[in-house]
């Protein structure tokens, strides 16, 4: 119990009013802690040996010393075993990263629309127009990354348009690396040169979400269907996170059994999907399956691990009354001209009421904080969740597919619906 205890990576510690968690983003680790792991970390940070970490909580909680050592040595253990920390002092030293915030209600996650400019046009693509207006700049986005970060957040999502169409991807996404963010990107991954794929895992990006519908998609069908592919081999050799999100139509459910399987192989994992009603994608709805039969074949293939990481943060029981992505609650999206609203497609284009402000005008914690948009939609979901069978599971489904394709965010989402289960009255 004597021994000195060394950080292995560089780990940040979020610490808030009702929960705290540490986490590590080289591979990606995330552990929920009380009170005490707070302070046994803070403990450890500050060079204090196992022996001086006990006698400390022993004599603040008037407990006996040898209880305490019997649970710190587990509580250390777990962490050894999952590699956060070591007993080895190794050649680079690394540190926690304490933030104490206050933001009330917590804010988790920026989803940021890079650019909508992309070299792709897809029939089914849910943005609504390209670049009609100035884009942030690199500076203006750096500052937004600060604010965001001293507010809590610690995970971005960067998409488009086509995010690696900006010459300046690689400079955002190393500046919100170089601050421990976890960083995910969405892409078509026609741009990815292996030399990119290279600068991409030095900048220890969490993951790449890449679009990938089979021959008979809508990138560019076959020749934009290999390339693709040939993207997320070159990625998974180099050891890059990589998920892949397959929209599902009449003219590629097919291809679908062959898809799944290859991508199985490939241990990467996915998430099957429909055409969106927004955008183009609205004047291809009749593509799409029927939610019965989407949600038959959802059951059948879907092959998707837990990259919702806010989930990771639940360790109740109870029904979660938030959404699976958190809108309203943990979550702002933010548009290439600094507009904040709801999510990628509850914005100002579809209604007034979805935005929130512009971040060149207000901070972003008076956006979060004090803006009509977010106090009207902060507990935002399916009204009739509570009284569903599969309220607990399906967490309300997507609230602006309902928004879409009825005219109402609190309307059943007919296809998660479909997929959970659902038994109608």
């Amino acid at each position: 119990m004597n021994a000195d205890l060394y950080f292995s990576e560089d780990t940040v510690l979020i610490e808030r009013s009702k929960s705290a968690f540490c986490y590590a983003i080289g591979p990606f680790r995330l552990y929920n802690l009380n009170k005490d792991g707070v302070r046994v970390l803070s403990l450890i940070s500050k060079k204090n040996t196992l022996n001086e970490i006990a006698s400390a909580i022993a004599g603040s909680k008037n407990e006996n010393i040898n209880k305490i050592q019997k649970v710190l040595k587990n509580f250390v253990n777990n962490l050894q075993n999952k590699g956060l920390l070591t007993s080895e002092k190794l050649t680079k030293s690394y540190s926690c990263h304490f933030r104490k915030i206050k933001t009330s209600p917590e804010l988790h996650s920026v989803i940021f629309e890079v650019t909508r400019d992309c070299n792709l046009n897809c029939r089914h693509c849910y943005v609504l127009n390209k670049n009609s207006r100035q884009e942030l700049t690199l500076s203006q986005i750096k500052d937004m990354i600060n604010e965001a970060t001293d507010l809590g957040v610690w995970q971005w999502s960067l998409t488009g348009g086509e995010p690696f169409y900006r010459n300046d991807i690689l400079k955002i996404i190393e500046f919100l690396t170089q601050k421990l963010i976890v960083t995910n990107v969405f892409t078509n991954g026609t741009l990815l040169s292996k030399s990119f794929i290279s600068s991409l895992k030095m900048l220890r990006i969490h993951s790449i979400i890449i679009s990938l519908d089979g021959e008979q998609g809508f990138h560019n069908e076959n020749k934009t269907f290999k390339q693709s592919m040939k993207v997320i081999e070159d990625m998974l050799s180099v050891g890059l996170k990589v998920k892949v999100n397959i929209t599902l139509t009449r003219n590629n459910k097919n291809e679908l059994p062959h898809l799944c399987h290859h991508l199985k192989q490939l241990k990467t994992p996915y998430e099957i999907g429909t055409i969106f009603p927004r955008g183009h994608g609205e004047k291809v709805q009749s593509l799409n399956l029927s939610e019965q039969q989407f949600g038959k074949l959802y059951k059948k293939y879907s092959y998707a691990t837990d990259f919702y990481l806010l989930d990771s943060l639940r360790t109740d029981n109870v029904i979660d009354t938030n959404t699976p992505c958190g809108v309203g609650n943990k979550i702002i999206f933010i548009s290439f001209d600094g507009s904040v609203s709801l999510c990628p497609s509850l914005t100002i284009e579809d209604d007034f009421s979805f935005f929130a402000g512009n971040v060149s005008e207000k901070s972003i914690k008076d956006i979060w904080e004090k803006s009509k948009t977010f106090k009207m939609y902060r507990d935002l979901n399916c009204s009739e969740l509570l009284n569903c069978n599969v309220g607990s599971t399906c967490k309300g489904g997507c609230r602006s597919r309902a928004y879409h394709v009825y005219g109402d965010v609190t309307a059943s989402d007919k296809v998660a619906c479909a997929i959970y289960g659902r038994h109608e009255e």
